[in-house]
């Protein structure tokens, strides 16, 4: 099975909704699905039609990678009137984070195999363990031998002098061996948000010219994977900065905007008219107040139809 088979099984809603997107913008994107043999450039893509499906509730037209001075914007919309162009983001796991979380889910995959019935516990030290010498199928081989043993309730493995597995319990309604936890913690850094390096500053750099030149909103669209542990509130601090409660007559909230994007970064506050997260199926709008905002106030109320709450 090719990624496109792999992908949409199990998923027929989705391929509906997509094929009939796709007959309707003209936009070719369930044949170039069907020819992606990368994994990322698959994902990245699927990423760009879900915002499509979104964009396509509330506008007039939607064009696919509509061409400005040589820059194809991932999505150009018509709203009342208005064009405004949008650009996707997906946020992944980090380099680092994605090693260890393939290995760990490598690992509990082929524990899984085994025929016991029993719940472990799964860990090991981030800084002792090097995963290219870890042998998966001969700690498989390793656990099941040790399994058929029957240890006790809080027994203990130690796999290659660094994974550590521990029987918590043997519920009898499962048939195979089943595991929680994995090593270490991941490392999310707000720079990946914010900093200088950051998807979301170079997209908004890479498409400030033709945002001031054609006077056109723009909306940056951000997919956050469950793995890169960022939450939408994240995302607020980012933009609008830290909440602060105040107490004297009356208790009031305001934030501390010092490295607030929308209001310390002069390029974000003059060409983002707003972000659009999408994670978990949700969508969360984070509208810029800027006076510099250049939606105009009807397409601005329909997207503040979703913004994240004050806090």
């Amino acid at each position: 099975m090719n990624i496109f088979a792999l992908y949409f099984d199990g998923r027929d809603d989705l391929l509906g909704a997509i094929k009939l997107f796709d007959t309707k913008h003209h936009a070719g994107l369930v044949a170039s699905l069907n020819k992606e043999t990368k994994e990322t450039d698959f994902l990245s893509t699927i990423t760009e039609i879900n915002f499509g499906l979104f964009f396509d509730k509330i506008s007039n037209t939607v064009q696919y990678n509509k061409t400005y001075e040589n820059l194809t914007p991932d999505w150009t919309l018509t709203i009342n009137g208005q064009n405004i162009i949008a650009e996707v983001l997906r946020l992944n796991p980090s380099s680092s984070d994605k090693v260890k979380l393939d290995f760990d889910n490598d690992f509990m995959e082929a524990m899984h195999q085994i025929m016991v019935g029993c719940f472990l516990s799964f860990d090991y030290d981030e800084k002792e363990i090097k995963r290219e010498n870890i042998d998966i199928p001969k700690c498989t081989i390793l656990v099941e031998k040790w399994l058929k043993t029957k240890p006790a309730i809080n027994d203990t493995l130690v796999l290659f002098d660094t994974i550590e597995l521990q029987i918590i319990s043997y519920p009898p309604n499962i048939d195979h061996t089943c595991l929680a936890g994995g090593g270490g913690s991941i490392n999310f850094d707000y720079r990946r948000l914010k900093g200088d390096r950051s998807t979301l500053l170079r997209k908004t750099q890479k498409y400030s010219s033709i945002i001031e030149n054609y006077n056109l909103p723009y909306i940056v669209c951000i997919y956050m994977d469950f793995h890169t542990w960022f939450k939408k509130d994240d995302l607020y601090t980012t933009l609008y900065g830290l909440s602060t409660e105040h107490e004297a007559e009356i208790n009031f909230l305001s934030h501390n905007i010092e490295n607030a994007l929308y209001y310390a970064n002069t390029i974000v506050r003059q060409n983002v008219s707003g972000v659009l997260l999408r994670q978990n199926d949700e969508f969360t709008y984070y509208h810029n107040f800027s006076k510099s905002n250049k939606l105009n106030n009807k397409n601005q109320e329909i997207f503040l139809a979703w913004q994240h709450p004050y806090e």
